[in-house]
């Protein structure tokens, strides 16, 4: 055998195409640690991004590195959503495969390395793939070496490197499109083929892909058995095989998400999508062959700035599709093949045909519109990323006719054309993001190593598992891209270099365990401190970047409740320590909007919630104990209708909006038991489209509230308009003259004190009735407020108080309504058997500790008045009585003598004496035969003597005693 038939071996010729490989790997690993300024060891624990989108993936290592992400199987989590088990399930992750080998590698070297490690990977795999693609295309070696390079770096793939880890690993592409391109053209398809094999992998390793390239495969492979079905090839049962294994990996990634969708309960408002949203991602063609400023040839520089400042529509990803000189070249080729085959009226190359189906889909206005409009589906929005597409098949179809045309040139010119070609290419694409990253690794060690500090302090300080409490609130996922100098995911940082803490930020929103969180942010900094205590929170962690004023008057508001910041990381993070309950109970929402809602808008203390629905809008009600519960809420249209209430489906109220008044205000008591209560709301009307919005809007729920009713609530009619203002300074409006009803439950018959300001725009008397007898009226003379408080004698249950006006109501400026009057900061209270008042002659009440003293400077007639709202008979009352000097007190109770106390000196006596209380006032008058004399210097006042800790009690008390 001659010695060069060596070289044609199985085994040598393994050898080398193991070489080959490897030699595109290393060059791959090296360019992309020069473009991305990570070319030393040290480096490769620097992200290439730290913000966005990347910390979303990164915080997914990080999750998969804690063996809480799998490929497989529900996401909880400890370390995030506290004090709830955070919940990543409502929201198919589908990337999630790439994440958990990125996690396997984490253990190892940290989530920052295996993200990196993964980004190499991503543009080998591409490399890889476009090399193999073209090879069993039967292009050239050299042309399939040469272009794999800057295919791997094409402008999409650097743009999105690790920002969006399942989007990089585009690199699948020249495969699939073979693996299609096989099964619809191949004579036969047999188990053994090597390429059956191949196309069985391909598909199998499609199906942990981005969700936007297992859609991609999809189509194409429809349209592939769809021509082998139409070329009459009688297996094509087997070409839909592969197929399966898609099906079978899209399975065990979806799998979970499916099951706890089911078993929870859907979740609409995990993450919320719009045609809009579809429109802002989909394809402008032109944007294909124009590249962002600063391209390594400024060729189209020119063609940039005037296409930026002309055009109207700037969309979000428009800058990612440019698919490069090669491209350009490529597509080029392809549209010229297809204007001359079309002319020569032979059949149109394939290639060209996905080009147009990929336009014909992504385009603006195109079938993805048209499918989403039609299934009211939008999820798959960023249908810009499938520009990809064209990239690919513009590299390889500039690649096949590259190969054809160099057929028969020696190695040399053939090598140095590929190699200029490879070289031009690489550098169109890469070099806008070689400046952009040269410095970047310094620059972000910077920043991990502050956060990292951080952390560091907050788990020294803290025992482990302690919760913190972020602000500001940002909904997960898909937050606001950027809240003032905040980008989304930023509160992820903390949590990437963490151990042992627990963040309430993390957990998909839509749900009550993450529904409670702005609630609680929204109240003022002292109520928000004592409820974030009460949950078990061990203190508040502010990114001040998110707040317009760098959050300096949530800081201010915070220091004056007593609590100020005891770490800080520049201007950015700022730790609040709190003092969590010895008990920590858990936040409770008490309601949930389940499915068919729109997303929530306005803020949380004034806020609604649309549907399209005309049917069977659901409302879950959640109760932590059975009994009786009040819900209020505010309902309005955009056109007249009626709407149907039911509870647990029996017929519960009926509400006429008529188109003078397309709002009403909601006040229902209701025996609900214990969990979770189904509120449904259906209308007789069709949705209607209102002017400025493009949804059909059904109904509209605002400001829903459920609280259990304790001994006392105070509940108002529908005459009411809804609820204005603040949780601390609120009124409601009534437009009507009569008949405006305020219903009070009282657990319990008794006393009780109802106050409010009451406030009209115009003169008018308001009368107060209760069964037809007038119980209080309030006369203005002219536009204002008044302060109103007045006695009530309520039975036990519901008792009725309607208000009515002598003038009717007028339109104020710039408010449409007939507005008659308000009721402001309505409160009822019991009254106490007992109030006890002191009148002038006393300085003003004075503490100690748990004491508390009244001094007066009169030597008679200082009185105490005792409202007397119990039983008439015998109490007792006891306190102590302190004289400044030598003197006598005598106690006159209701006109006669009760106690006589005689004072040596200075100094204090009990006073304990039976009292013979009627009902209404009382009186105790307590007087001295000396006058008073100032104490000393540091008081100015001349005193007498003092009652201390005044209290009365029943006698029928004290024998139970």
């Amino acid at each position: 055998m001659p010695p060069s038939s060596h070289s044609t071996t199985p085994r040598n010729q393994m050898l080398r195409r193991i070489a080959t490989l490897s030699a595109l790997a290393l060059t791959v690993a090296v360019l992309w640690g020069i473009i991305f300024d990570r070319w030393r060891p040290s480096d490769w624990s620097v992200p290439i991004t730290y913000d966005g989108d990347g910390l979303f993936y990164l915080a997914c290592t990080k999750l998969a590195e804690r063996g809480e992400l799998s490929i497989a199987g529900h996401i909880f989590t400890e370390a995030l959503g506290a004090p709830f088990v955070g919940n990543l399930n409502d929201f198919p992750y589908t990337d999630r495969a790439m994440s958990w080998v990125a996690g396997f590698f984490s253990r190892i070297s940290g989530p920052f390395f295996a993200n990196n490690l993964m980004g190499v990977c991503a543009h080998i795999l591409a490399a890889f793939s476009f090399y193999l693609a073209a090879r069993l295309w039967r292009i050239s070696q050299p042309v399939a070496w040469g272009l794999s390079i800057p295919y791997a770096f094409i402008h999409y793939g650097l743009l999105w490197h690790t920002k969006v880890l399942g989007i990089l690993f585009f690199g699948l592409l020249p495969l699939q499109l073979y693996v299609c391109w096989y099964l619809s053209a191949a004579p036969k398809l047999g188990w053994r083929s090597p390429r059956f094999k191949l196309a069985v992998a391909i598909s199998f390793l499609s199906g942990f892909n981005n969700i936007y390239f297992v859609v991609s495969f999809a189509l194409f492979y429809f349209f592939a058995l769809l021509r082998r079905i139409c070329a009459r090839h009688c297996d094509f049962r087997l070409a839909i095989i592969p197929s399966l294994f898609t099906a079978l990996a899209l399975t065990i990634v979806l799998s979970s998400f499916i099951i706890y969708g089911i078993t929870n309960g859907k979740n609409p408002g995990a993450v919320i999508r719009h045609y809009a949203n579809l429109e802002w991602g989909s394809l402008k063609p032109f944007d294909l062959v124009i590249p962002n400023l600063g391209q390594a040839f400024g060729l189209f520089n020119w063609l940039y700035k005037k296409y930026s400042t002309v055009t109207s529509l700037m969309f979000p990803e428009q800058m990612t599709v440019y698919v490069g000189l090669i491209g350009i070249a490529g597509l080029s080729l392809l549209i010229w093949n297809f204007i001359t085959r079309s002319l020569a009226r032979k059949p149109i190359p394939l290639p060209a045909l996905c080009t147009i189906w990929t336009l014909a889909f992504i385009s603006f206005g195109g079938l993805v519109g048209l499918f989403a409009l039609i299934s009211d589906f939008y999820m798959i929005r960023a249908i810009q990323r499938y520009a990809t597409i064209i990239s690919t098949i513009s590299f390889l179809y500039f690649a096949l006719g590259l190969s054809r045309w160099s057929r028969d040139w020696h190695n040399i010119p053939k090598i140095a054309l590929i190699s200029a070609i490879g070289i031009g290419g690489l550098a169109d694409q890469a070099w806008p993001h070689f400046k952009k990253w040269q410095g970047s690794a310094e620059s972000m060690t910077r920043q991990l190593e502050e956060d990292a500090t951080l952390v560091t302090k907050l788990e020294t300080e803290l025992p482990a598992k302690s919760m913190l409490f972020m602000l500001p609130i940002v909904p997960f996922p898909e937050g606001p891209q950027q809240l003032y100098g905040m980008q989304d995911y930023e509160l992820f940082r903390p949590f990437l270099h963490s151990k042992t803490l627990r963040y309430s930020y993390g957990s998909h929103k839509g749900r009550p365990t993450t529904e409670w969180q702005k609630h609680t942010a929204y109240l003022p900094a002292n109520k928000m401190v004592t409820e974030l205590e009460s949950y078990g929170f061990r203190g508040i962690l502010i990114n001040r970047h998110g707040y317009e004023d760098n959050a300096n008057s949530l800081l201010e508001e915070l220091a004056s409740a007593g609590h100020k910041p005891t770490i800080e990381q520049g201007d950015e993070w700022v730790f609040i320590p709190l003092n969590p309950s010895p008990t920590p109970k858990l936040p409770h929402l008490p309601y949930s909007f389940p499915d068919k809602w729109f997303s929530s808008e306005g803020t949380p203390d004034n806020w609604w919630r649309w549907t399209s629905t005309s049917k069977n809008n659901i409302i879950h009600l959640y109760t932590r104990e059975s009994g009786r519960h009040h819900l209020t809420f505010d309902i309005s249209a955009v056109s007249a209708r009626n709407i149907y209430l039911t509870l647990d489906g029996k017929p519960l109220d009926t509400i006429n909006l008529s188109t003078s008044n397309l709002h009403r205000a909601i006040s229902l008591i209701l025996d609900l038991p214990k969990g979770k209560n189904i509120l449904t709301l259906s209308t007789d009307q069709p949705p209607t489209i209102p002017i400025g919005d493009n949804r059909a809007l059904s109904l509209c729920v605002a400001n829903l509230n459920l609280v259990p009713i304790g001994s006392l609530s105070l509940n108002f009619g529908q005459n009411w308009f809804p609820r204005e203002g603040t949780a601390d300074n609120w009124w409601r409006w009534t437009g009507t003259i009569t008949g405006s009803e305020l219903s009070i439950y009282s657990k319990e018959a008794g006393k009780y004190q109802l106050t409010a300001s009451l406030g009209v725009i115009s003169p008018r008397q308001v009368y107060f009735m209760r069964e037809g007898e007038l119980i209080q009226k309030v006369e203005f003379q002219h536009q204002g407020e008044q302060a109103i408080s007045f006695t009530l004698k309520l039975k036990q249950g519901d008792n009725t108080i309607l208000l009515s006006t002598d003038q009717m109501g007028l339109s104020p400026v710039g408010d449409p309504r007939h507005l008659a009057f308000y009721i402001k900061n309505a409160q009822i209270a019991a009254l106490p058997p007992q109030v006890v008042s002191f009148d002038n002659n006393w300085f003003p009440k004075e503490r100690g500790g748990d004491n508390w003293w009244h001094w007066t400077g009169k030597r008679t007639g200082s009185k105490v008045s005792i409202d007397n709202h119990g039983e008439e008979g015998t109490y007792e009352l006891f306190a102590l009585v302190g004289a400044i000097n030598q003197r006598k007190v005598d106690v006159m109770v209701n006109g006669e003598l009760a106690a006589i106390l005689e004072f040596d000196q200075a100094g204090e006596q009990e006073l304990s004496i039976p009292l013979r209380l009627k009902q209404g006032n009382n009186s105790l008058i307590l007087s001295t035969d000396q006058d008073p004399i100032q104490p000393d210097t540091r008081d100015t006042r001349e005193l007498a003597f003092y009652i201390k800790n005044l209290t009365i009690k029943s006698t029928v008390d004290n024998e139970k005693q």
